[in-house]
């Protein structure tokens, strides 16, 4: 994988727009050691879980002369391990020769210290503890869909985990050969209490799980794991790193708390679905009008970059292929082609996704990212309604979008 990384800081971009469209141009727009390298995967989805939690995920396919280990595009954990090292040794003033050849600005790799990239910590198959299955498929599946983030009292942060929206059961058993050993959910669980299991929760859980704050799983996180592993786990099973103590509660208590877990989720996924509903009707609200010249150079030229989606969408893989971003010809036959409103929702869901902790579908965008600024967003909208005009002012959107700009 060709070392490929952007910086983006909210505040940074909000302070490239002012600069470019003016303070009022913005206020008016308000184990297992697998070798599986070598082997044909059966999907890309198969392949970026392979890169992140199974044993070969820091395995490379060759060295470059100045050292540097050569990646495939999927192993994402492996090489921002690698760009983290080098960070590390420059910080500390270690001599490194993979420095000289990493496409890297000193300033990022100094910012690296506080805003680290991401996968970083990614655990190795985390389905399982110890060999103990920690989920069922169906909480497995339904987590892969819309995984979940963390919430404090006052607000929550998108998830950090990738979103594999309509993966269905079999599909992720599918993945690999020991994922059979996840049950299906029992009927046991299906039975609990969800009133039960809201007043053991609130009686004895919600002074850590009220929120993510301590634990980093609030009650609608915690409707990954089954109620096997919630009775294992309150009862004392140690895991390295524990810090909860132990909670002695009954296996009935354990389907109660899970099915009010489920509940939890469920809830909180009808709330999101309802707030992504709205991003449509917001887009058709914006106005049209005339891009300043330099918007339209900051578009075209460093807006894809500096917000990390050439990090996914320039490289070989699923995002590629559904949005080439690695050229500008690639981004206008995408524009051409395609609903560009699409562009707008993706970017606006994510702000959703924040909002409410948790996974949309569709997925927000970036996938693994902060939210854009809402007024970067609202400008990309304002001028895919103009038209997506490119630098030379030509509409370059199918013309069912063209009409707003006459």
């Amino acid at each position: 994988m060709p070392f490929l990384i952007t910086y983006f800081s909210c505040m940074w971009v909000r302070c490239v727009l002012v600069s470019l469209l003016g303070a009022t141009f913005l206020l008016s727009f308000n184990g297992y050691a697998l070798e599986l390298d070598d082997r044909t995967y059966k999907t890309a989805i198969e392949q970026e879980c392979h890169g992140c939690h199974f044993d070969n995920r820091m395995k490379p396919v060759g060295t470059l002369p100045n050292g540097s280990r050569k990646w495939t595009d999927q192993k994402c954990v492996a090489c921002h391990t690698e760009i983290d090292e080098i960070a590390y040794n420059y910080r500390n003033k270690i001599s490194d020769p993979r420095y000289v050849a990493l496409p890297v600005k000193d300033k990022r790799l100094e910012s690296m210290e506080k805003y680290p990239l991401s996968y970083l910590h990614a655990p190795i198959w985390p389905m399982f503890e110890k060999q103990t299955v920690r989920v069922n498929r169906k909480t497995l599946a339904k987590f892969l869909n819309a995984p979940h983030g963390t919430c404090d009292g006052n607000s929550c942060n998108a998830p950090k985990m990738m979103a594999y929206t309509n993966i269905s059961e079999d599909e992720v058993i599918a993945i690999n050969e020991h994922l059979g050993a996840i049950p299906n959910e029992s009927d046991l669980e299906v039975k609990g209490s969800i009133k039960k299991g809201e007043a053991l929760f609130k009686q004895s859980c919600s002074m850590c799980h009220g929120n993510s704050q301590l634990s980093g799983y609030n009650a609608n996180a915690m409707s990954l794991f089954s109620a096997d592993w919630i009775h294992q786990y309150a009862n004392g099973k140690a895991v390295e790193g524990r810090t909860m103590p132990k909670l002695p509660i009954s296996r009935h208590d354990a389907h109660d708390l899970y099915a009010y877990f489920q509940h939890s989720r469920s809830e909180n996924e009808e709330a999101l679905a309802k707030a992504v509903s709205q991003v449509s009707a917001d887009f058709e609200q914006l106005p049209t009008g005339s891009i300043p010249p330099k918007a339209l150079t900051y578009i075209w030229n460093r807006l894809w970059r500096d917000t990390g989606c050439v990090h996914c969408h320039g490289i070989e893989g699923r995002a590629k292929e559904v949005f080439n971003m690695a050229g500008k010809e690639h981004i206008e036959q995408w524009l051409s082609e395609n609903d560009p409103s699409i562009l707008y929702q993706r970017l606006a869901i994510r702000e959703k996704e924040k909002e409410f902790g948790m996974g949309a579908t569709p997925a927000g965008m970036p996938a693994t990212g902060r939210p854009l600024p809402k007024p970067l967003i609202k400008l990309l909208g304002i001028w895919i309604k103009s038209g997506c005009p490119n630098e030379k002012n030509e509409n370059i959107c199918k013309e069912k979008w063209n009409h707003h700009a006459q």
